[in-house]
């Protein structure tokens, strides 16, 4: 194995192992499918912080997540709860043992997060109408990927760490390692069932006029 480490990293190997199939099902080893997985997943999730260190990283340490005053755009609101059904998805998966399930839930959030939020977003962060959408925009995005670093600990220890230390150790210097935190309650008041329903509805026309 040391040697597909070296290539891939750790965190890649595991993830593979999580989410190609079941604990316990036969599996076939196809190095091909490392590659498929980085960038199914780790390589999406790194471009989103480095998305927003591009353009708020001289802010980063002052940008602190307020669900009162950060939560004005529909797609704010919308990626919160889908943060907080990934939170109670994969906290339930977890405690059933089905640690493939979880970490499956955890690979389309992520997909959301660069291929819908993020994208939908980029006037918001490159050429906003107005600073405060910047910072909203900006201080949710710093929220949920702060949170989700603390539940991809388990699964991908080192890019969690890289993450949660990048974001967090500017504006709180007494945060150690995100394996020092508390897992994430889930906050059923900042889960939007009914906009979460709207916007796969949404989404699936934008794909159906795309094709």
């Amino acid at each position: 194995p040391w040697l597909i480490i070296q290539k891939y990293g750790v965190d890649v190997l595991r993830w593979y192992f999580y989410t190609v199939n079941d604990p316990g099902d036969p599996k076939r080893f196809d190095e091909s499918d490392l590659v498929k997985v980085a960038r199914r997943f780790h390589a999406l999730l790194y471009n989103s912080f480095v998305f927003l260190e591009t353009y708020a990283g001289q802010r980063l340490g002052a940008l602190n997540f307020d669900p009162q005053s950060h939560l004005g755009n529909v797609l704010d609101v919308w990626i919160i709860s889908r943060l907080e059904e990934t939170f109670k998805n994969t906290t339930l998966s977890l405690e059933a043992f089905q640690i493939g399930q979880a970490a499956r839930f955890l690979e389309v959030f992520v997909d959301d997060l660069s291929h819908w939020y993020i994208r939908r977003s980029r006037r918001r962060f490159s050429e906003p109408v107005a600073d405060s959408d910047f910072i909203s925009a900006a201080a949710t995005l710093k929220f949920v990927l702060v949170e989700l670093s603390k539940v991809l600990a388990p699964f991908c220890p080192f890019l969690s760490e890289a993450i949660y230390f990048s974001l967090v150790s500017n504006s709180d210097p007494h945060s150690l390692s995100v394996h020092l935190e508390d897992w994430p309650k889930f906050k059923a008041a900042l889960l939007n069932k009914k906009l979460l329903n709207h916007m796969k509805e949404v989404r699936r026309l934008s794909s159906l006029a795309l094709a």
